[in-house]
């Protein structure tokens, strides 16, 4: 077997693994998002570019030469919309303030978050105060 030959068959292995990468990686970064009430983090999101925007540009390396490599094709488009997904998601987190690096975040006037008070995060569907709980800010009310 030749080494041209060898190479012509990690190729697909080596693309799927980094996929399975990114997308685990898009994953993680979801739920940190999703459970951090703040809005910022010390971490600095744009830090997992490092993985993504090389996935984006193999996925296209390989989709372009998908003729004379056989077999890349299907795992350069999923590495392609997995790298370009991993980007899109920083990008929308940092835009939206959900998670932004800290010192950006106190640039920026530290921004608050929709349903989060000065105080407490706002539960969807919990009563968050014992007035709502025991129902007295509905007499409160009117």
């Amino acid at each position: 077997m030749s080494r041209t030959t060898r190479m012509k068959q990690l190729l697909p292995l080596c693309l799927w693994s980094l996929t399975s990468l990114g997308v685990a990686a898009i994953a993680l970064i979801a739920d940190y998002a999703a459970r951090n009430d703040s809005g910022h983090t010390a971490w600095e999101p744009f830090s997992s570019l490092i993985l993504f925007l090389p996935l984006v540009l193999v996925g296209t390396v390989c989709f372009v030469a998908r003729n004379r490599l056989a077999g890349v094709a299907r795992a350069s488009v999923c590495a392609l919309a997995v790298g370009l997904a991993g980007v899109a998601l920083i990008v929308i987190l940092d835009r939206i303030n959900r998670l932004v690096q800290y010192d950006r975040w106190i640039y920026r006037g530290m921004p608050r978050r929709r349903g989060v008070s000065e105080n407490r995060a706002v539960q969807p569907g919990a009563p968050a105060t014992a007035e709502e709980r025991s129902g007295r800010w509905k007499s409160l009310a009117g």
